[in-house]
């Protein structure tokens, strides 16, 4: 059976296939492990697979046939996980993290769609930390509509992650509900000219169509000391711990002693600097003061809130560092085809 490019196939695209037998769950998984294994030996993208993969969409494809109804948005496409979450047996879309820059630097590189949600909107359960002041997690994926099903999906209240009991509302949106132009309404924008210098001239090229675009619909202008202790308390719940790491200092020395991790090439800068750190640091101390003002009066969000803007729109990916804070959502979209 013919299945559509891997490079632009949506989730809709893919439950219009399986509705229609054009293709199976197992066309599209064996498709993906096709171009797994054209590139990868070049790219070095995918860590591991998943053992069973064939064996689960097999059993899918069957279940599809005998039901006649797909389970939900998600069914049949294939997902990969980021090397920081720990899945069973540990492939389209994505679930990457990010930090400072994790998740929208690489799908603005790519130019694909991400989104940072708000901290604790979905959980870092079983994901191994570096800063739980910082830390998120979000979808990365071809289309905007794509990436909010997988964030609807994804997001949830969970008790082993204290930052989701601040989720306001009882049930999750559906957020491809918002991927329309239709009643949009009246939105505020405000665009920082200070961060367009140095854009390179096909992205403000790109940059200019948007806003333009955006016009037309009616739319108004307008780190290291935390990531050793979560490290310690993530190393302290795993069920499995074949080598017993229990430190950042554990992990380097591991690191040092294998072959694999790429010495020097790949350096331990951040893990020796992480394990030399403290809570009790007075640098420490200052830097989490300064986090907190610039994620609550003196931030962003309240300058927004202070203006009555609904967004910020930059062309300098570089820019949203300086909004990356707990109580910010930040979404990528791709230049023009």
């Amino acid at each position: 059976m013919a299945v559509p490019s891997l490079f632009t196939i949506t989730l809709n695209q893919i439950a219009a296939g399986l509705d229609s037998g054009a293709f199976t769950i197992q066309d599209l998984t064996q498709a993906s492990l096709a171009r797994i294994g054209e590139v990868n030996e070049i790219l070095h993208a995918i860590i591991e697979l998943k053992p069973s993969a064939l064996a689960v969409v097999q059993s899918l494809d069957e279940n599809l046939k005998t039901s006649g109804r797909r389970r939900g948005p998600l069914f049949g496409a294939t997902i990969l996980m980021k090397d920081n979450i720990s899945v069973d047996e540990g492939g389209s879309t994505a679930i990457g993290t990010e930090t400072c820059g994790s998740l929208i630097y690489p799908a603005n590189a790519y130019n694909v769609v991400a989104i940072k949600p708000t901290l604790g909107l979905v959980s870092r359960e079983a994901t191994i930390p570096v800063s739980l002041s910082k830390d998120t997690i979000g979808p990365p994926a071809r289309a905007i509509k794509d990436a909010a099903a997988v964030l609807s999906i994804i997001a949830s209240r969970n008790p082993n992650d204290a930052a989701t009991g601040a989720i306001p509302f009882d049930e999750i949106p559906d957020y491809t509900e918002s991927c329309t132009t239709s009643g949009i309404g009246k939105l505020n924008f405000e665009i920082p000219r200070n961060t367009i210098s140095g854009v390179p001239r096909h992205v403000l090229e790109d940059f200019k169509h948007a806003i333009q675009q955006l016009r037309t619909l009616h739319v108004e202008q307008a780190i290291a000391t935390e990531f050793r202790v979560s490290m310690h308390q993530y190393l302290s719940q795993l069920k499995q711990n074949p080598r017993d790491i229990r430190t950042v200092e554990d992990l380097i020395e591991l690191t040092k002693n294998n072959p694999e991790e790429e010495l020097p090439h790949r350096d331990l800068i951040r893990w020796e600097l992480a394990s030399k750190t403290s809570p009790d640091d007075g640098q420490y101390k200052a830097a989490k003061e300064m986090e907190e003002r610039f994620a609550g009066p003196e931030g962003i969000s309240s300058a927004m809130e202070a203006h009555c803007l609904d967004a910020i729109i930059t062309a300098n990916v570089v820019e949203t560092f300086k909004w990356n804070h707990r109580n910010d959502t930040i979404v990528q979209a791709p230049n023009r085809p």
